[in-house]
């Protein structure tokens, strides 16, 4: 009996969707030039944006399933085909609606005001408006996302789904920045095993010199 395929689908990014920044009394409000978005050399896709809940890539296409990204206008969905136990739980997960939304991350290349909005929008004087160009690396699924607009669903005959065709039509860049974030995220994590080893060495070193007082204490009397 053949068995029946199961997709993951959803909308991961809204490059249009604006997002708020508060930094020092200005407010910024950005969002990604859809016009001028590249694709990293591979697209990771993973929970909650964590490299250790890696799920699959764009170049990969690990054991775990497969994945395919369609942009249109200024919108990325992407699908999901489950091929294992691992990615069939995950699947459950969405099914079961305990996954429920998407998210993305790039790479900020280029920021730019976006006076013509400023001008448009009315913007108050501590208030900006900046268009962003970026290299997409990742898109994951969570219950937290900045977006709220996004979604994923197990539903092929979701009504946004409706007019896009299943096949990749992304262009992929030599820039691999997925990499690059999991070499960082290996580094802070080297950098956090390294500030626990000194806790515990000065913890010990505060012991030793507690007891050697005591000894020299004992020594007196």
């Amino acid at each position: 009996m053949r068995e029946i395929e199961k997709y993951i689908y959803g909308l991961a990014a809204d490059f249009k969707n604006v997002y708020v920044d508060v930094k020092k009394g200005l407010t910024d409000f950005c969002y990604l030039n859809d016009e001028k978005v590249r694709y990293s050399k591979d697209i990771a896709f993973t929970l909650g944006h964590e490299p250790k809940e890696f799920i699959t890539s764009i170049l990969t296409q690990s054991e775990n399933g497969e994945l395919i990204l369609v942009e249109k206008d200024g919108l990325l969905f992407f699908r999901f085909s489950p091929k294992n136990e691992h990615g069939n739980r995950i699947f459950r997960y969405v099914k079961q609606r305990k996954l429920r939304q998407c998210s993305y991350m790039y790479k900020k290349m280029k920021r730019t005001r976006d006076l013509k909005n400023e001008s448009k929008c009315g913007v108050e004087g501590n208030e900006r408006i900046y268009k962003n160009e970026g290299v997409i690396y990742e898109i994951c699924l969570t219950n937290t996302p900045r977006d709220t607009d996004t979604f994923c669903t197990t539903d092929k005959h979701h009504p946004r789904l409706k007019w896009i065709v299943w096949e990749q039509n992304i262009t992929l860049s030599d820039e691999d920045h997925w990499r690059e974030h999991m070499e960082w995220d290996a580094f802070g994590q080297e950098l956090k095993d390294m500030g626990n080893r000194i806790e515990q060495l000065d913890r010990q070193l505060i012991k030793m010199e507690v007891m050697s007082n005591g000894n020299e204490t004992s020594k007196g009397n």
